[in-house]
């Protein structure tokens, strides 16, 4: 195998790579790179005069010359030529052979054959095979039929090349365009189909995905008040909001009507119901403008954690049934399929009336306990019998009547169970919560009165539920009997729970002692506990046999 020869007028090694196709729009004056040649021929005379003649016609011409078709097999894979002129009948190919098997590394690369051998079947045989040209062999070693030749099969490379990328960018573009919305310009339905048939995430096991589905709350109104344009701004403005919150990672949908889908990478349900409660509050307090009118909107969203391998059509559907939960839970919020699942798990177990209030929270509990966490599992059964416990014992110290006692230990026994809603991960943080953080485990008391409400326990259980992290200073006064009534249980709640709280072992604190924990009840009397309550906690001489 010979060297590159450097082209005419340049000193030896300042050799540069042919930009051919570049320089065809140059104007002729202005020196261009020279184009590379690859030669196979075997003849050493012949590879000669084809050097020269090549050299001659082309100053700037590199050529590269070898002998057999192995050699030229080696060349087009470990580099690129704008032309290759080849001999028919090389010691270890024919032309059109080597041109099959060298098909690969030359679809970029266009082949003149020369042949001393004219016989039309040779000229058909090398056409057949995919060159551009055939050229006698006598014509190729004098004068400029060779160059000519390879000048045209450069010529009409470039020509088949910029074909097939404009074919290229329309298929592109079209494709693009069938899987685009019109409207709002973010992919629709069709590009979710072709991630998942194509298995876009299936190489990733270990990254966790979450699949955030919204939809535009009363949408309809807005194209009953203000007309189906102002309806098809609102959706576009919807998207341009979804497009500020999300990166080059996540991917926006909108899935149909007034729905979007936002698939997006995440490092917990927590980090995704953070992100979408950001989403959430910034189309509710920015609105959409439409003319010269403010128009309020605000978002259902239903959340789906799963891994990267697990994306399917089936996670839109998990999806799908939370944000369906958010819009019954009274619309403008965030839902998890946790959440669905722990509402549709309360709902079936409700509805089996065979089953005692008792026995229907524990059924509830044993069915639960394989989504949930440890955390979770201690919240709603240990934890929770000693608050339900020590909250019948300050009932009996308060001479509370026996049924208002009954129902203080009942709505202690399922005080946390809306605790089954909230992530794990946030529950047995180590640490300080952020303030959305807090913000989600807040609402387990709202959660846990309508859980207990689907097992079909009554309002007064759901209520003491519902208001038990309520502070004492910020409920109503008891104007008279029944309001006293409707707001003692849920005040010896909030003191129970803080004080066998304060006495366990948690992630974030060491357990304190009973004396240390009352202490601490104790300031706080008449501002986040009721006095009442905190006194007769300090009577109950059992309160240390039961915080054991």
């Amino acid at each position: 195998m010979t060297p590159f020869i450097p082209p005419k007028g340049l000193p030896d090694g300042d050799v540069g790579r042919a930009d051919y196709l570049g320089a065809a729009n140059m104007p002729q004056d202005v020196p261009t790179h020279p184009v590379r040649i690859l030669v196979a021929e075997d003849n050493e005379s012949h590879q000669h005069l084809l050097l020269l003649n090549i050299v001659d016609q082309k100053a700037n011409a590199e050529v590269r010359v070898v002998s057999t078709g192995a050699d030229l097999l080696k060349c087009v894979r470990e580099d690129s030529y704008d032309c290759v002129v080849l001999d028919f009948n090389l010691p270890d190919f024919r032309a059109d052979e080597l041109v099959q098997s060298a098909a690969e590394h030359l679809t970029a690369t266009p082949v003149v054959i020369v042949s001393a051998n004219t016989d039309q079947s040779v000229v058909i045989d090398s056409f057949r095979s995919g060159v551009v040209d055939f050229v006698p062999k006598d014509e190729a070693m004098v004068g400029d039929a060779l160059w000519r030749s390879i000048e045209h099969a450069i010529q009409e490379n470039r020509r088949l090349t910029n074909e097939r990328r404009e074919q290229d960018r329309r298929e592109r573009y079209l494709a693009k365009l069938a899987e685009t919305d019109q409207l709002t310009g973010l992919y629709n339905r069709r590009y979710f189909e072709r991630c998942i048939d194509e298995g876009r995430w299936d190489s990733d096991r270990r990254k966790t995905m979450s699949v955030v589905m919204l939809d535009i709350d009363h949408f309809k109104q807005i194209n009953d008040t203000h007309g189906h344009h102002a309806g098809d701004d609102t959706l576009c403005q919807t998207a341009d909001f979804i497009l500020t919150q999300i990166d080059g990672s996540d991917i926006a949908i909108r899935w149909g009507g007034e729905e979007f889908v936002i698939i997006r990478p995440s490092a917990s349900l927590v980090d995704s119901m953070i992100w979408a409660e950001r989403l959430r509050r910034l189309i509710e307090h920015r609105g959409i403008h439409w003319k010269d009118q403010a128009i309020n909107i605000t978002v259902s969203t239903g959340i789906h954690e799963c891994h990267a391998d697990e994306l399917n059509r089936g996670v839109i559907d998990r999806a799908d049934d939370a944000m369906y939960l958010a819009k019954e839970r009274g619309r403008n919020q965030v839902c998890t399929s946790l959440m669905a699942d722990m509402c549709k798990l309360a709902r079936e177990v409700g509805g089996d009336r065979s089953l005692e209030p008792r026995g229907r929270f524990e059924r509830f509990i044993e069915l639960a306990s394989p989504l949930l966490g440890p955390t979770q599992r201690d919240h709603t059964t240990d934890h929770a019998e000693q608050v339900a416990t020590m909250a019948r014992e300050i009932a009996r110290i308060l001479k509370l009547p026996e049924d208002l006692q009954r129902q203080i230990h009942t709505a202690g026994l399922l005080h946390d169970i809306g605790k089954c809603m909230i992530p794990e991960a946030v529950l047995a943080k180590r640490g300080r919560l952020t303030l959305m953080e807090r913000a989600i485990v807040s609402k387990h008391a709202e959660y846990g009165a309508e859980i207990a409400e689907e097992l079909g326990f009554d309002s007064q259980v759901s209520c003491f539920i519902r208001e038990h992290h309520t502070r004492y200073d910020a409920m109503e006064s008891d104007a008279d009997h029944a309001e006293h009534t409707a707001h003692i249980g849920s005040r010896v709640l909030c003191a129970t729970d803080a004080l066998v709280t304060m006495m366990t072992c948690r992630t974030y604190q060491s357990p304190k002692s009973l004396v240390e924990a009352l202490r601490e009840l104790r300031q706080e009397k008449n501002r986040q506990f009721d006095p009442d309550v905190v006194n007769a906690a300090h009577f109950i001489e059992s309160l240390f046999s039961l915080a054991a």
